[in-house]
């Protein structure tokens, strides 16, 4: 999804995982591809990060940076 309040920069993503109740932020260097990846250009290596104002609202789900491209 968006990053609706504008809050990642260019070239970062918030990421988490929940499993069986346990949340896990996913943080560091990431890939990022598409299916099928067909071009170079569909792969990307972006930075997750964690972000406090979506830690409660978010899991499940990786939101993408509307800055940048």
């Amino acid at each position: 999804v968006s990053d609706i309040h504008n809050v990642l920069k260019e070239n970062q993503i918030y990421c988490c995982i929940e499993n069986n109740g346990n949340k896990e932020v996913i943080k560091g260097k990431v890939i990022v591809t598409k299916n099928p990846c067909s071009y170079p250009g569909d792969i990307r290596i972006l930075e997750a990060i964690d972000l406090k104002e979506y830690a409660d609202e978010y899991s499940n789900v990786v939101i993408f940076s509307t800055q940048g491209f």
